[in-house]
């Protein structure tokens, strides 16, 4: 199964449903919109996506984006030392992209040292969202997080300008 074609078929899906069923969105002042963008996917359906494209796509893995500049552990594991985040005080995860069941609270309210705020694809060695398709080496770089901080519009607003740029320097 080709992933980028997986990418795009699962972003169009779920554009789709998010126009026909709306979406709440806070930088609207928390009202119902019905123009969903890609950053929208990422900032309330990510997990969405990353579970229909990881069920279509043999070997990749819908996981919570771990980045050890972005998500710094502050506790080690007991047993052996290691940077790790509690999921329950019987179990440790070792810096990897282990899966967690996000919406257990008693999971949830446990973690220690970074709080899991992101859902990605992880396809050999990369990661693949619904704003980056052709995926990157680093959680860090994907826009989602190269945004951080950004309002909705700034972010659309800035990709105008990007494709307006594009296309100057594509007729020039």
């Amino acid at each position: 199964m080709n992933i980028a074609r997986v990418l795009h078929e699962e972003t169009k899906r779920l554009l789709a449903e998010m126009r026909r069923e709306g979406f709440w969105c806070n930088d609207s002042g928390h009202k119902l919109r019905h123009d969903p963008t890609t950053y929208d996917i990422n900032c309330g359906r990510c997990e969405d996506f990353a579970d229909a494209v990881a069920q279509r796509v043999p070997g990749a893995e819908a996981n919570w984006a771990h980045d050890p500049e972005l998500h710094p552990f502050d506790e080690d594991c007991s047993e052996c030392g290691k940077p790790a985040f509690v999921v329950s005080p019987q179990e440790h995860h070792h810096g990897t992209l282990e899966s967690i069941d996000h919406d257990a609270d008693a999971d949830h309210k446990a973690l220690v040292g970074w709080e899991p705020d992101h859902c990605v694809v992880e396809y050999q060695g990369r990661f693949y969202d619904a704003e980056c398709h052709e995926g990157v080496d680093r959680v860090r770089d994907l826009p989602v997080y190269k945004n951080r901080g950004k309002s909705r519009i700034q972010v659309l607003q800035k990709r105008r300008e990007e494709r307006r740029e594009q296309k100057r320097t594509v007729s020039a």
